[in-house]
């Protein structure tokens, strides 16, 4: 599926799929989501995962069992993010990253002088920082960890979709493979923006006007649909702060009560159409 884009010379991945190796030798040549190795051996496979389907799986999952996604084991896997929060020692760094479909945190620990050599390249990256995470689940204290051997800097924003796409192509391979069908969890429908810029959000799914859970009855599904569409006029899309729930107030005021307006605002960031910029109170339409 790669076709070698991200392999250049001053590319910052390791390109190909390929998983770099976590005692620092050369890389493995498994592609993510395939089985390394013949018949009969362990799936030691890398898998592009997104925040979401990690946290699906560890849901009702038993720590000291052998977490599956679609059906296999997961061992290896990456993620690709914004970091949201940093912390780092002189033991460990950690890092909370965003991804757009949910929030995980992974560590990295820097045990003697040659880890600290080999995981500079993950150091020091501050907030609003894009990286690509390479680890693996390790249980601490009954609890499930993300503990990396490499972090990489996003240096190409194109690679934030590729690892979306990639997540989902394996995604549907594997389900496809168990004959799953109908009853398969299901990936978004993506709406891409080639123009994007640099500061683009993760692409989510199209608003159709009839989603969220708040839909009924009282004129939610109405309210939803009007503060979509000022999010989608050309002045709140232009905008790098996006639109205030206080000039949606003034502008809907005359239709829906304050507080029904600012219920729309929050169902629409839960399904993923608005992602707020600057502070609390300004959002933006992931589809612009």
């Amino acid at each position: 599926m790669y076709n070698g884009d991200y392999g250049g010379a001053d590319s910052q991945f390791g390109g190909g799929g390929f998983m770099p190796s976590p005692t620092g030798g050369a890389a493995t040549g498994a592609s993510p989501g395939v089985k390394a190795g013949g018949g009969g051996q362990k799936n030691e496979s890398l898998t592009p995962l997104t925040v979401r389907q990690l946290h699906e799986a560890l849901q009702g999952g038993n720590v000291d069992e052998s977490l599956t996604v679609d059906g296999d084991d997961l061992h290896s896997l990456t993620l690709v993010g914004k970091v949201v929060d940093a912390q780092d020692s002189s033991t460990m760094l950690s890092y909370t990253l965003d991804d757009g479909t949910g929030k995980v945190e992974v560590r990295m620990w820097l045990d003697d002088e040659g880890d600290l050599g080999q995981s500079m390249s993950g150091s020091g990256y501050a907030k609003g920082t894009y990286v690509r995470v390479y680890g693996n689940l390790r249980t601490f204290q009954n609890q499930r960890n993300i503990v990396a051997f490499q972090i990489r800097p996003v240096v190409d924003f194109n690679e934030v979709t590729f690892h979306l796409l990639e997540a989902i192509f394996v995604h549907t391979k594997r389900t496809k493979a168990m004959g799953m069908g109908a009853g398969a969890p299901t990936t978004p429908n993506v709406k891409f923006n080639p123009n994007a810029p640099a500061n683009y959000q993760t692409p989510v799914p199209a608003y159709n006007g009839n989603s969220g859970a708040n839909n009924n009855s009282n004129g939610m599904e109405a309210c939803q649909d009007k503060v979509m569409r000022a999010f989608e006029t050309p002045q709140a899309a232009t905008n790098e702060a996006g639109l205030s729930v206080d000039s949606l107030v003034q502008e809907l005021g005359s239709m829906f009560s304050k507080e029904q307006i600012r219920t729309a605002v929050e169902t629409l960031v839960n399904d993923g159409h608005l992602y707020s910029t600057i502070d609390d109170n300004h959002y933006k339409s992931t589809n612009c």
